[in-house]
């Protein structure tokens, strides 16, 4: 129950900020929710198919190299890094590839509203893509190591943060 109840919570937790986002996305209006919905295709087809590959080998490598002596912690730290530095990698290919596929000739396939085109906020989706591999590698490797706790402290400030942006937004925007 101890290695569960994290994981549940962190993926309330993701779904719930995704779910926010969302919510704030279409209260700004349609343009504004068509944009977010562009940007979350964008952002779950190459952001995700490149990096949960890289959490699921984190959850499948480590665990043996983690159970045993100093000998196989170097061989555990080893793996991290091989793993990290695919990410990296992975992660310029991506946002490269994102920052590609939100041009507006490329936008072009999702929607033909110039407006929602010019609402699709390129450099965030980018720079979104561009952490998500190195942080899948961070959350594999956590649960690896059996560390839930600090993947769900993590989760928890970091959406926390974003909603409370979120939030601020909403009351600071002019009505």
């Amino acid at each position: 129950l101890s290695f569960v109840v994290p994981i549940i919570a962190t993926l309330f937790i993701k779904v719930l900020a995704f779910t926010i986002v969302g919510m704030s996305a279409t209260r700004l209006g349609a343009v504004p929710a068509a944009a977010h919905q562009v940007a979350v295709s964008l952002f779950w087809l190459l952001g995700l198919l490149c990096a949960e590959p890289l959490a699921s080998s984190g959850q499948a490598f480590l665990p043996v190299f983690l159970e045993g002596g100093s000998v196989t912690r170097r061989e555990a730290r080893e793996t991290f890094q091989k793993l990290a530095s695919v990410a990296l990698c992975g992660s310029a290919v991506c946002a490269a590839v994102v920052w590609a596929a939100s041009s507006p000739m490329s936008l072009a396939t999702f929607t033909a509203s110039t407006e929602v085109m010019q609402a699709v906020p390129r450099g965030l989706l980018a720079l979104c893509v561009l952490v998500m591999p190195l942080s899948q590698v961070l959350e594999g490797t956590l649960l690896a190591a059996k560390q839930q706790v600090w993947q769900l402290r993590a989760i928890a400030l970091s959406s926390s943060l974003m909603v409370v942006f979120l939030l601020a937004q909403r009351w600071l925007a002019p009505t």
